[in-house]
């Protein structure tokens, strides 16, 4: 897999990936304090679409979590999931060439931070 040869060193915890996987999204959890929306935001300056799926404990945003039974603080794990995690994509017709300049960009956000 080219995301984990290209990503083994970034700061971030990837997905354990086995012979035969196939990922509908790839996603990472960012470390050292690297933001999701910051990175998002990086990528769209450098016109990379990535979705941002999942990007809240609770979806839809805004969802009233008194509502649903859900109570700031209880899913610790799953909040910071929320704020970090970037899912890379996986296409069919995503190119070596593409995904290293999404790397690039990754760098470069890491770099500036």
């Amino acid at each position: 897999n080219i995301y984990i040869t290209q990503l083994k060193y970034f700061p971030s915890k990837l997905p354990f990936v086995k012979d035969g996987d196939i990922f509908l999204r790839f996603p990472i959890i960012l470390q050292n304090n690297l933001r999701q929306k910051d990175m998002l935001k990086a990528f769209k300056k450098n016109k990379i679409l990535i979705g941002d799926w999942y990007s809240n404990v609770i979806d839809p945003a805004g969802v009233d979590f008194k509502k649903v039974g859900y109570t700031v603080g209880s899913c610790p794990n799953a909040e910071y999931a929320a704020k970090h995690v970037i899912n890379l994509p996986t296409y069919s017709a995503i190119k070596t060439n593409d995904i290293k300049k999404l790397i690039k960009v990754m760098a470069g956000y890491v770099e500036n931070k």
